[in-house]
């Protein structure tokens, strides 16, 4: 899988949403809540923003550890029809890290990430990439729901 790259260099000095997916269905809530946003709110964003996607694997116990190509036309099927410049990040070992990290180098105004409803005993044992960028980014957050 190799990364989506739209629009051109000046586009690393503009704006910048780092939304965190997976192919579960809060990962495409918060990618399609993300695109809407930029889309509602051009004026609040000068310049044209660029959309950083992270691809992440399951944090669920026995989840995947590959991307489905159907998911993946998908999701770039949605970048395209965007408009807007965006970069597909392929996943890590640490996609929470992974997250904060690509926030903080592109100085992101807001990052976007899905939830999804687990125990407190699931989270603790296998630990939630949401609840670390939640807690970990230096811009603000927006979980979305599922």
């Amino acid at each position: 899988m190799n990364p989506v790259h739209s629009g051109s260099a000046a586009a690393a000095a503009a704006p910048s949403i780092v939304v965190h997916t997976s192919e579960r269905p809060e990962g495409a809530a918060a990618l399609r809540w993300a695109l809407q946003h930029v889309e509602e709110r051009a004026a609040q964003y000068p310049g044209t923003t660029t959309v950083h996607v992270v691809l992440s694997h399951s944090d669920r116990e026995g989840g995947r550890t590959f991307f489905s190509p159907a998911v993946l036309e998908d999701l770039q099927a949605q970048l395209s029809g965007s408009g807007l410049p965006h970069q597909v990040h392929e996943p890590t070992d640490d996609p929470a890290g992974q997250v904060i990290d690509l926030a903080e180098n592109v100085q992101a105004q807001l990052v976007v990430t899905g939830v999804a409803r687990r125990s407190a005993t699931m989270k603790f044992i296998l630990g939630s990439h949401t609840q670390r960028i939640l807690l970990g980014a230096d811009c603000p957050v927006v979980a979305v729901k599922h």
